[in-house]
C-alpha cells in the first residue's frame, strides 16, 4: 500500500518530501540500515514453519485453554473467585509487553528472543500437569495461578518480539493472504482436535477415577504441542532489526502516541476489545443457564463457529489484500455487533422453538465476523507500525487493548449481578369475551443488558473506526459483493446439482439485508450525533475566540 499522502493545506517544496508520520522531527534519530531481506526460497520455507507453528500453538490452545482450563482449576480445587481471574490473567499479563520492548532493543535477535520466552513459557503448562500429582495440600490452586501467570506473561514477551519479527519479514502486500491462510489451517485443526478431546478427557476420567489426573494429561500433550511449535521457528529467516539510537524508554514510548492516524487505531482496538470481550466472556454462561441447553449443545455449537471461522479467514485474507483492512472491518464488525443483539432473543422468556435456530445463525454469522476482525485487527496494527518502531507500536496497542478486555468482563459480571433481580418486561396480551390472557413476549434481565452494553461500545468502536485513515479503503457494498462471489465459488464446487447453486444465493444475499444494513444505520445514527455534538462543542469555542484557529494536530 501507498504511503499516506500529505495534507492538501500544507505546502513543501518538491525537494523535501513529506515525512509519512506527523511526529517526524529534523532531528530524530536515523535507523541503523538492514540487512537485505531473505530470498524467496528462505521465505517460503520460513512461512511453511510458521504455519506449523499456528498449528502446534492452536493445539496447545485448545488443550490447555477454555473449558478444559476451567476444568483443571475446578479439579484442583478453584473457587468461583479464581475462575473469575482467570479471565484476567491473560489479557492483564499484555502489560508485560511495554517491558519487554525494551529487551527486544537489546537483544542482537528477536527471533532467539521469541523461542526462548516461548518455549520457558510453555514449560510451565507442563508445571500445570504436574500439580495434581506433586502440589503439597492447600498449595494446589496458588501454584495453578502461578504456573498460568508465568505462562502468559512470557507469552506476551514472546508476542511482542514476534510481532516485530514478523512486521519485517511478511512483505506487506502479502500479510491478508498469509495470515488469513495460517489462522484458517490452525483454525480448522483446533475445531476437529476440539471434539476428540472432549470424548478423551471424558473417558480418562472414568478410567483414572479422577478428573484432575485426567486434566493434567491433556495438559501434558498440549504443553509439549507447544515447546515443538516454538522450537519449528529455528527455521523462519529473521531479517536484521531496524534499531534507532539515541531516543530514550520514554520518547520510545510517547511516539505511537504522538501519531494521529495509529492513536485513532488505538482508541478503537480498546473499545472494540471491551465490546468482544464483554460479550464473549459471557456467552457460554448464557446458553447454559439463562437458555438451558446442554453442554454437548454449547460445544456442538462451538465447533460450528471455528468451521465457519476457518472458511471465512483466508477468504477476507484475500480480500484484505485486494482491498483494505479497514474496509473488512466495516463489514465485520456490524455483523459481530448484531450478534450480541440476537442473544435476548433466544429466550422469550425462556427456551423457546426458535431458541436453537437463532443460536446457530449467531454462531455462523460470529463466526464470519470473527475472522474478519481478529485477522484485520491484527494486520492493520501491522501495516500502521512503522518498520524500526514497530515493537512499541504494536505494544503500545497490545496492552491498551488488554487493558480493556481485562476491565470488561469484571465490569460485565458487576452489571450482571446488579440486574440479576431487575428486569425490563415486554407482555403481549390477547383480549376475548372470556377474558385477558399476558403473553410475556420478551423479559430482559441480568446478561441480557450485559449484552446490549457490549452492542453499545462496539457502536462506539465503529465511530472510531471511521476515522481511521487507510490506504485502498472502498465501500462495503464493493466487500460484500467480492465475499458473495467467492463463497459462491466455493460453494458451487460442492455439487452441479442446480438446488445447490441456487441455494449459494440466499443466505449472503440476506447477510447484507438482515445483518449489515441495519447495523450500520444505527452506526451511522451514533456516528452522526456525536459528529454534530463534537461540531456544535467546536463553534461554541471558536466563537469564544474568533481569533483562536483550530490546531490540526490537536
Amino acid at each position: 500500500m501507498s504511503e499516506k499522502p500529505a495534507d492538501e493545506n500544507q505546502s513543501n517544496p518538491p525537494e523535501e518530501p513529506t515525512p509519512k508520520y506527523e511526529h517526524a522531527a529534523a532531528d530524530a534519530p536515523t535507523p541503523e540500515p538492514a540487512v537485505a531481506a531473505p530470498d524467496q526460497d528462505d521465505l517460503e520455507k520460513g512461512m511453511r514453519n510458521l504455519v506449523i507453528d499456528a498449528i502446534c500453538a492452536r493445539v496447545m490452545t485448545v488443550l490447555t485453554g477454555g473449558a478444559f482450563l476451567v476444568g483443571m482449576g475446578l479439579a484442583l480445587g478453584a473457587s468461583n473467585l479464581v475462575i473469575g481471574i482467570l479471565a484476567a490473567i491473560m489479557p492483564l499479563s499484555q502489560v508485560v509487553q511495554i517491558p519487554a520492548i525494551l529487551l527486544v532493543n537489546w537483544t542482537p535477535s528477536r527471533k532467539k528472543l521469541v523461542i526462548a520466552a516461548a518455549t520457558l513459557g510453555r514449560m510451565f503448562l507442563l508445571g500445570i500437569a504436574a500439580i495434581p500429582f506433586f502440589a503439597p495440600e492447600g498449595w494446589a490452586v496458588p501454584a495453578f495461578l502461578f504456573c498460568l501467570a508465568m505462562f502468559f506473561m512470557l507469552s506476551a514477551v514472546a508476542g511482542c518480539s514476534m510481532n516485530s519479527w514478523m512486521r519485517d519479514l511478511i512483505p506487506q502486500d502479502q500479510f491478508g493472504s498469509f495470515f488469513g491462510k495460517r489462522l484458517a489451517i490452525a483454525t480448522l485443526v483446533g475445531a476437529v482436535l476440539m471434539v476428540f478431546a472432549g470424548v478423551a478427557v471424558d473417558q480418562l476420567q472414568k478410567a483414572t477415577g479422577s478428573s484432575g489426573y485426567a486434566y493434567a494429561s491433556v495438559f501434558v500433550i498440549g504443553g509439549v504441542f507447544g515447546i515443538a511449535g516454538a522450537l519449528s521457528l529455528k527455521g523462519v529467516p529473521e531479517p536484521a532489526a531496524e534499531r534507532r539510537k539515541g531516543l530514550s524508554f520514554l520518547k520510545i514510548m510517547i511516539e505511537p502516541l504522538k501519531d494521529k492516524r495509529f492513536r485513532r487505531l488505538l482508541w478503537f482496538s480498546a473499545t472494540w476489545n471491551f465490546a468482544i470481550i464483554m460479550a464473549g466472556a459471557f456467552a457460554a454462561v448464557y446458553m447454559l443457564e439463562r437458555v438451558k441447553i446442554s453442554i454437548g449443545v454449547v460445544v456442538a455449537l462451538a465447533v460450528l463457529n471455528q468451521l465457519i471461522n476457518a472458511w471465512f479467514f483466508r477468504l477476507w485474507g484475500i480480500l484484505a489484500d485486494r482491498t483494505s483492512n479497514k474496509a473488512i472491518l466495516q463489514v465485520a464488525c456490524p455483523i459481530f455487533i448484531s450478534t450480541i443483539v440476537m442473544y435476548p432473543f433466544t429466550t422469550m422468556p425462556d427456551y423457546w422453538a426458535g431458541s436453537i435456530p437463532i443460536l446457530i445463525v449467531i454462531h455462523v454469522l460470529g463466526g464470519i465476523a470473527t475472522a474478519g476482525f481478529l485477522l484485520c485487527t491484527a494486520n492493520i496494527a501491522l501495516e500502521f507500525a512503522p518498520k524500526g518502531q514497530a515493537t512499541a507500536y504494536l505494544a503500545t496497542n497490545a496492552t491498551l487493548a488488554g487493558l480493556a478486555a481485562t476491565c470488561s468482563p469484571i465490569l460485565g459480571g458487576w452489571m450482571a449481578d446488579y440486574f440479576n433481580e431487575r428486569e425490563f418486561r415486554i407482555t403481549a396480551t390477547y383480549r376475548a369475551p372470556e377474558g385477558e390472557v399476558d403473553i410475556p413476549a420478551m423479559i430482559m434481565g441480568g446478561l441480557d443488558f450485559v449484552f446490549i452494553l457490549a452492542a453499545c461500545v462496539g457502536l462506539l468502536a465503529l465511530h472510531f473506526l471511521s476515522k481511521i485513515e487507510e490506504e485502498g479503503t472502498i465501500e462495503e457494498k464493493e466487500i460484500l459483493n467480492q465475499a458473495y462471489a467467492s463463497a459462491r465459488s466455493s460453494i458451487f464446487g460442492l455439487s452441479n446439482m442446480v438446488g445447490m447453486r441456487r441455494f449459494a444465493y440466499f443466505p449472503l444475499e440476506m447477510l447484507d439485508t438482515v445483518a449489515v444494513q441495519p447495523t450500520r444505520r444505527v452506526a451511522g445514527a451514533v456516528h452522526k450525533g456525536f459528529s454534530d455534538a463534537t461540531g456544535v462543542f467546536r463553534g461554541q469555542r471558536n466563537n469564544g475566540d474568533s481569533n483562536q484557529q483550530n490546531d490540526p494536530h490537536q
